[in-house]
């Protein structure tokens, strides 16, 4: 009797630790949860978003000069308005994916200009800067420096396309940005087109003064928005560190019809009449700007992530340096890694018959990822972890370039991944399989990126409001919201696309938006997840902005955990972002005709016995020495092995003409160094 009275005292005991346990877990609050480490809110989806900056960076054979001024226009617009928003958003940690190429890009502008700027004075040295750069960075950028009435047959052509074969001409811009500029859309001739806006004036009548705001008008109305309304302090500094600023607002009355909260309808009439010290001016600001970018590159590639605030149970956690967006590069030379590792990656794909001359240099496949990562680091004084393929390419065996380099993880194009699972289309995947993390049969991690978005981005989201485009990227959140716990990758190309919106103008409203409400999110989810047991009001999506490192590693300080388990892909299929990205390069006879040229050539370079440099060489200094033409000869090869010359080599119309006598010109410089290092060798 006393046993059972004892046992049944007992079972009172359990039942009243049971009943109070909620109780006492909401009294001991945060001290519980950091114990028990099991959350009882559901796991977040994590974002990996991806801020693609890729303007491209084509020379003519000689290496001389760039053929469009895609890179300082994307400076001067997208990039600095998403360094500026990303400075704005310290909470979102987020991927920037700055190709090899503009990086190289950007550095050769803002060193070349450099020079001849005073940022004390707000001066620049414009004939300095032409007697030793002329014709060396873009002819746009000449074309402000030179006075109008003095322009060369080429200089007018650059200026109106008087050949009708130029690429780029003072008019290759958006109907959306020619519509912003009333005065600049009526100097148009009336032989050019601009999507649905015609030219007016007659070619007989454009005046030299004409021609003045018409340069001005190119390269001014590829400024953000930010610099036409206000005047803007930058975070350089002049050399008594103060502020330096731009003040392009004053060249500028803005009429927004009525509708401040609706951009796309404004328009700016110039406040007063144009000269070309008012072009030479340009120059000045554009460097301001472009060492602007760079400047705060670096300052969101290391900075420090906020701790942890001390709890009244919990320690602070320890400080430890971490970026607030991961810096990432693409293979130097806009090189396809897997086509420069073997050509017969795509002997499965393609007709036999389209292969060229078989293409394997590995070394060279290196060489091209590790002088990316080498200028990233040298740029920014960080170590990337992670890297961007061209176009996402890639293919199973040449992934061992990447593990060799010591890189944690690469990013490729959730098409890859439906045929690395055997999937029949990309829509049969479900979301947790796209936003989950896959490891090759080497260890490399990979990611793939959720590719529909990206296209909508480009066909989709130009046509609606940003309100529009926020809702469908939260609805685009919500399909994936079963995937708690994983990394979904989603890829913004900052590019000349963003030009052509046409309701929200570059897209800048959809953007800043957008992250106020992800930076609103994130803010709740993490109170969400501190809470635990508390059970707060849930927020409509737990989703949490980091880095494919930050996810993979964990970093404390964000509350995001260390997630290093990776499905295994026992082969990995070749491919990218886009289904059959290869025929960009691969396929047609005359693509197949160029790749054959390249693999002659390095193969007589390999019979010569004659080994890559280092990642780390240089030109040497002994401009008469073997090893100064060996070099120049190496440098030539890298430069032919661009995919740009394979991409245009099928469409050799007279405007892309130069691609193709660019190729050649490389492959013949190759034997031309060959020969003045002393070696005996005839030109194919």
């Amino acid at each position: 009797m006393q046993r059972n009275l004892a046992q049944f005292k007992k079972l009172i005991f359990l039942c009243g630790l049971l009943l109070f346990q909620p109780f006492n877990c909401m009294l001991a609050g945060e001290h519980t949860a950091t114990e028990q480490k099991k959350p009882v809110a559901p796991d977040p989806l994590y974002l990996n978003l991806v801020w693609n900056l890729d303007a491209g960076y084509s020379q003519d054979g000689l290496q001389i000069s760039l053929k469009s001024p895609e890179i300082r226009h994307a400076a001067t617009s997208h990039y600095f308005a998403l360094a500026q928003l990303l400075k704005s958003h310290p909470d979102l940690h987020t991927t920037i994916n700055l190709s090899a190429e503009t990086l190289k890009g950007l550095k050769r502008y803002t060193s070349a200009i450099g020079e001849f700027v005073d940022v004390q004075r707000d001066q620049f040295d414009y004939n300095g800067f032409l007697k030793k750069y002329g014709g060396k960075t873009d002819p746009w950028l000449d074309l402000l420096l030179v006075s109008s009435s003095s322009l060369t047959a080429d200089g007018l052509d650059y200026t109106l396309n008087h050949s009708g074969q130029r690429d780029w001409h003072c008019f290759s811009v958006s109907p959306e940005i020619l519509k912003r500029f009333p005065e600049y859309a009526d100097l148009m001739p009336n032989d050019l087109r601009v999507g649905n806006i015609p030219g007016r004036r007659a070619r007989n009548l454009i005046s030299i003064r004409d021609q003045i705001k018409i340069k001005f008008f190119f390269a001014i109305a590829h400024f953000d928005d930010l610099f036409l309304r206000n005047s803007v302090e930058l975070p350089i500094k002049d050399y008594m560190s103060n502020p330096v600023t731009v003040n392009l607002n004053e060249y500028f009355v803005l009429y927004d019809n009525d509708t401040p909260d609706y951009d796309s309808d404004d328009h700016y009439v110039l406040a007063r009449p144009i000269g070309e010290d008012d072009c030479q001016r340009l120059v000045l600001e554009t460097y301001k700007v472009m060492q602007s970018v760079l400047v705060m590159f670096e300052e969101l590639a290391r900075q420090e992530a906020p701790p942890l605030k001390p709890t009244r149970n919990s320690k602070v956690q320890e400080i430890k340096k971490e970026a607030k967006a991961e810096f990432i590069t693409t293979p130097a030379s806009n090189t396809v890694i897997p086509l420069l590792y073997d050509t017969d990656a795509l002997k499965e794909t393609v007709d036999k018959a389209a292969l060229p001359l078989r293409f394997s240099y590995p070394e060279d496949a290196s060489l091209q990822m590790e002088r990316a990562l080498r200028n990233l680091k040298t740029t920014f004084g960080v170590t990337a972890k992670g890297a961007c393929p061209t176009d996402g390419f890639v293919s199973d065996a040449s992934t061992k370039i990447y593990s060799d380099l010591n890189l944690d993880w690469i990013l490729s194009g959730k098409d890859v991944l439906a045929k690395s699972l055997g999937k029949n289309a990309p829509n049969e995947l479900t979301p947790s399989e796209v936003a989950s993390l896959y490891k090759t049969s080497g260890g490399l991690r990979i990611l793939f990126a959720e590719t529909d978005f990206t296209k909508a981005l480009k066909e989709v989201y130009p046509k609606q409001r940003a309100e529009e485009n926020v809702s469908a990227f939260l609805e685009l959140l919500e399909r994936y919201a079963p995937a708690k716990g994983s990394l979904l990758t989603l890829v913004f190309n900052l590019d000349a696309g963003l030009d052509f919106y046409q309701k929200d103008f570059r897209g800048r409203r959809f953007l800043k938006t957008l992250l106020d409400r992800l930076e609103e999110g994130r803010t709740k989810t993490r109170e969400t997840l501190r809470l635990r047991d508390r059970a707060p009001v849930q927020p409509t999506i737990l989703a949490l902005t980091c880095t494919p490192s930050e996810y993979i590693h964990g970093l404390p300080q964000t509350g995001v955990p260390p997630h290093d388990q990776a499905s295994t892909l026992s082969v990995l299929a070749t491919g990218g972002f886009e289904p059959m990205v290869f025929k960009k390069w691969m396929g047609g006879e005359e693509q197949k005709l160029a790749w054959t040229y390249l693999s002659l050539v390095r193969g007589d370079l390999k019979k010569m016995g004659l080994q890559p440099f280092r990642a780390d060489a240089v030109l040497p200094t002994d401009t008469k020495s073997p090893a100064y033409f060996e070099y120049l000869a190496w440098e030539s090869v890298l430069a032919a092995e661009n995919s740009i010359w394979f991409k245009h080599y099928q469409n050799a119309g007279q405007k892309q003409g130069w691609q193709d006598e660019a190729f050649r010109t490389h492959l013949g410089n190759v034997y031309l160094a060959l020969q003045k290092a002393g070696r005996s060798v005839e030109p194919r």
